[in-house]
């Protein structure tokens, strides 16, 4: 959090052969939690990053108001899979793998551009199943505020 590692778990797999990856929305037992405030620049990397790496991209995206570009906007290098900028859309910026917004809470102010505003309902950002997914060590990364 903030860019230091705070925790690690044992392996888990994001997404399955049956299911995509929400972003926002998860439903366990009929239940659903869904977060409530806004999300920008999520991105996924097929690999454990390290803690240098982490303080890195967190340097260079950089806490809200700090003025950001698209060159300082990390890459795909070392391992990414999909970036979903949020400006506007929930498209992947490295892949194939286009999300589909299912919010009408629009946008708001984000750390590049835009952020998505999540209503803390039943809206999310379902991103479909793909092979690429299927990640068991990973990385992701988000600002959520």
């Amino acid at each position: 959090m903030d860019g230091v590692e705070k925790e690690t778990s044992d392996p888990v797999t994001l997404g399955s052969e049956t299911s995509g990856v929400s972003i926002g929305c998860y439903t366990t037992g009929g239940t659903d939690y869904c977060f409530s405030g806004l999300i920008d620049e999520v991105g996924l990397w097929d690999t454990a990053l390290s803690e240098e790496e982490i303080q890195d991209l967190y340097n260079l995206t950089g806490p809200i108001g700090n003025e950001v570009t698209e060159d300082d906007v990390p890459s795909n290098s070392n391992g990414g899979v999909s970036r979903y900028k949020l400006n506007k859309n929930a498209d992947d910026s490295w892949g194939s793998n286009n999300g589909n917004d299912t919010l009408t809470s629009g946008y708001g102010s984000g750390v590049y551009n835009n952020s998505k505003i999540f209503d803390g309902s039943t809206g999310y950002i379902e991103i479909p199943d793909d092979s690429s997914l299927g990640l068991t060590n990973l990385t992701i990364s988000l600002w959520a505020y």
